[in-house]
């Protein structure tokens, strides 16, 4: 076990027994583009952050559900990002100024949905999914959706209908429910014998402009670990899968670390008034 100060906060760090982690933090930002890994839209979150500094219980379980396909089904994305949100949270907890002061530690309950080669249009009429968010009540939903969506060679506006069902259903199963959307990762796997980039590219747009339009958060993975022809890089480095789609998992650990990183900073930035 040792020491590492992490994100303004001092954290222990145990090597292959955090999260199944094989890589450090500190190797880990190494892969991160800072400017581009935060929240868009981030007010989404302020009103969470804020409800949950209010809530008289002495510790807080923050429901946190990763909704996707292949990325999420590879399980070391999710778990890595509730990992390390846990260890940001339990050296920061929100603080209600409006009554005692007091701080309300939070623990991120992480739950999964997710399987291969999902789509938006997948998800919308999945009545075991919408069970799931009766039954569970998530408080964030996260939204990673979109590779396969670039592989069918969706529209800009076929894309931007898929998501706008999907999201109009999640909220009347869970109305309260904060939605953070995802980009899709870089891929280097042609469509119809073309590079991937501009199908790519129209997907991971539709998703950036139709959060902005409605208000909705959005986490823009694709830029934050690199942009264009990033997977080749990582390729070579035994990040991602020579399929050029999926990643390994050290790479799935850079993905979860970072929007990890992204959201806390977000949150601690909401309740400090900055």
């Amino acid at each position: 076990m040792k020491w590492i100060w992490l994100a303004g906060v001092l954290l222990q760090y145990a090597g292959n027994t955090c999260a199944q982690s094989t890589l450090a933090p500190a190797e880990m930002e190494t892969f991160i583009r800072p400017a581009h890994n935060i929240i868009k839209n981030g007010e989404a979150l302020d009103s969470l952050i804020r409800y949950i500094a209010q809530q008289p219980d002495p510790l807080f379980v923050l429901n946190v559900l990763h909704l996707g396909d292949s990325h999420i089904r590879a399980n070391t994305f999710s778990r890595t990002f509730q990992f390390y949100l846990n260890a940001f949270f339990s050296h920061w907890a929100p603080k209600d100024r409006s009554r005692d002061g007091a701080t309300r530690p939070v623990f991120v309950n992480l739950l999964e949905f997710a399987a291969n080669g999902k789509r938006f249009a997948d998800y919308t009429n999945n009545a075991e999914l919408f069970q799931y968010l009766t039954d569970s009540r998530p408080q964030i939903i996260i939204v990673s959706l979109g590779t396969n969506d670039a592989y069918n060679r969706l529209t800009s506006q076929a894309v931007t209908e898929e998501i706008t069902k999907l999201t109009d259903r999640i909220l009347q199963a869970v109305p309260n429910t904060v939605l953070l959307f995802t980009s899709p990762p870089d891929a280097t796997k042609p469509i119809a014998g073309k590079s991937p980039e501009a199908q790519l590219s129209i997907v991971r747009q539709a998703i950036c402009d139709y959060t902005a339009g409605h208000g909705f958060a959005f986490w823009d993975l694709f830029m934050a670990m690199g942009g264009n022809q990033v997977m080749k890089k990582w390729q070579g480095l035994k990040m991602a899968n020579y399929d050029g789609v999926h990643y390994l998992q050290t790479g799935y650990e850079v993905f979860g670390y970072a929007m990890a990183l992204a959201v806390y900073e977000r949150m601690k930035q909401a309740m400090s008034g900055e």
